[in-house]
């Protein structure tokens, strides 16, 4: 990061901080981020109109950027009272109601559904007008100014790593960056992430991409590579607005729930070649959700769910890379031992790398793991790999977060896999599927933990617990209604 990147930053969080109407970090980066979105939306309209002589905005003359925001001579004196009218009055209210069908082109389509969930935070029209202000002198007609509005943009989306509220949905670019390097990701693949957040697998994938364009017909598949799907309005519109930074014409994401659709429906059309995600943690509570997967995988746990939705859309000879937590690793009760035995049994589990502690602090203290699977053959061996902390550290927090240089070890480990046994403390074994099984699907290998002596974290065991008593409630109401079945028609012969 410039000094440019951390004034940029510096000075907007300053002038939001002393407007009344601005709450919280949440309040400040959904305001920076449609201010930010119109801008980069204008940059990328007139590329479009150079290269489409027929090109129409969807946006009326009067809300394009140039015509209310820069800071030109006409729009100088458009500040205090008036500005704050003019955002709450028209020009908000006016994008969200432009009319779209389904002939509308994507890449217009999303900008009422971006202002369908915006609201504008700040009150005092003078701080709104040097925010705008200091949004326009923004250079994106230049690769090192585009380079700098994305380091601008990281910057934003990493600070929501310290708030509680927000935090999961953004996942270390570091972390990103290792999964998709060793996902053999090549243009002309389809890659997915049912859980996008605010795009940081996308992007990282992008960034792979991008060095294999060659030829116009490359930069068309370039920007039909990534899909992804959010359930939360705040980073769906921070992942858009990162796509369209990332020169992807037309972001294929969608607002709603990855889990709503029953799994067994997904046809070949549905499907990826890459799946990489970093799914949410915590309890699922909607009955309908759980209906939507077979009878012997229904767990309370949203992270699982997420694992069968990945295993029922790879395609064949597919890749996935998946963020899971410790609950995943070591449960081994009737649901998890399901889901792992699907897993193992109808796919080729290659790698799973242990994290060190305190990779999401301080969002949370939950331990994470990552996964690698692909759609070729049942599992054989899988090595496990034990990432430590560098010396002196307990565990990462917000001063001193994961960096890209924390895999510097086991991307080098990775070239000429091995077994690292540390007098006894083994860093890197393979471990083969009959003595995974013997386990009961317990993964709790180098360093995870001894066998005998796992201390699950109390949500991990209330999951677990809700889950058996789930599953028992519907056996026990099954079976009471085989029960009054039989003595009904008993009473019926009688």
């Amino acid at each position: 990061m410039n000094n440019d990147t951390n004034n940029f930053v510096s000075n907007v969080r300053n002038d939001m901080r002393g407007d009344a109407g601005i709450g919280n970090n949440e309040q400040q980066i959904e305001q920076i981020t449609w201010i930010l979105f119109l801008k980069v939306y204008y940059f990328r309209e007139q590329h479009w109109a150079l290269e489409e002589d027929d090109y129409q905005s969807i946006i009326p003359d009067k809300y394009q950027w140039n015509n209310w925001a820069a800071n030109t001579k006409k729009n100088w004196n458009k500040t205090g009272e008036e500005l704050i009218n003019f955002v709450d009055d028209h020009l908000i209210p006016d994008l969200k109601n432009i009319p779209v069908n389904s002939h509308t082109p994507a890449r217009q389509a999303i900008v009422p559904e971006i202002f369908s969930g915006i609201s504008n935070h700040m009150q005092n029209g003078v701080l709104l007008r040097k925010v705008i202000n200091d949004v326009d002198a923004l250079d994106l007609t230049s690769t090192e100014g585009n380079d700098t509005v994305a380091d601008i943009y990281e910057m934003i989306l990493r600070s929501m790593q310290s708030q509680s509220n927000s935090g999961e949905y953004y996942t270390p670019r570091p972390l990103t960056d290792f999964i998709t390097s060793h996902l053999h990701i090549h243009l002309g693949d389809r890659i997915g992430d049912f859980a996008v957040g605010t795009g940081g697998f996308l992007t990282s994938s992008l960034k792979i991409l991008k060095k294999q364009v060659k030829t116009a017909h490359d930069i068309d598949t370039y920007n039909n590579s990534v899909f992804g799907k959010e359930l939360h309005f705040l980073p769906f519109l921070l992942c858009v607005t990162n796509l369209f930074l990332h020169s992807v014409d037309n972001p294929d994401v969608i607002h709603g729930d990855s889990l709503s659709k029953n799994v067994d429906e997904y046809e070949d059309k549905d499907k990826f070649n890459v799946i990489c995600m970093n799914p949410p943690y915590g309890q699922n509570k909607l009955e309908t959700i759980l209906n939507n997967f077979p009878y012997d995988l229904r767990s309370n746990e949203l992270s699982d769910l997420f694992i069968i939705l990945a295993m029922y859309r790879i395609k064949p000879q597919g890749r996935v890379g998946l963020i899971l937590p410790d609950s995943f690793m070591f449960g081994t009760s009737p649901v998890k031992q399901h889901i792992k035995a699907k897993l193992f049994h109808d796919f080729n589990v290659k790698l799973i790398v242990r994290l060190p502690k305190g990779v999401f602090q301080p969002y949370t203290s939950i331990n994470t793991n990552l996964v690698f699977f692909d759609n070729t053959h049942s599992t054989q061996k899988t090595w496990f790999y034990r990432v430590d902390l560098p010396k002196g550290m307990k565990q990462f927090t917000k001063t001193r977060p994961i960096t890209h240089h924390t895999f510097k070890k086991v991307n080098e480990w990775l070239e000429a896999p091995e077994v690292i046994d540390n007098n006894g403390n083994k860093k890197a074994e393979q471990i083969s599927i009959d003595q995974i099984k013997k386990r009961k699907y317990d993964l709790s290998y180098v360093g995870f933990g001894q066998h005998h002596a796992v201390i699950k974290d109390p949500m991990t065991l209330l999951n677990e617990y809700l889950t058996q008593k789930h599953q028992y409630d519907q056996k026990i109401a099954k079976l009471t209604k085989e029960v009054k079945d039989i003595f009904g028609s008993n009473d019926k012969n009688d």
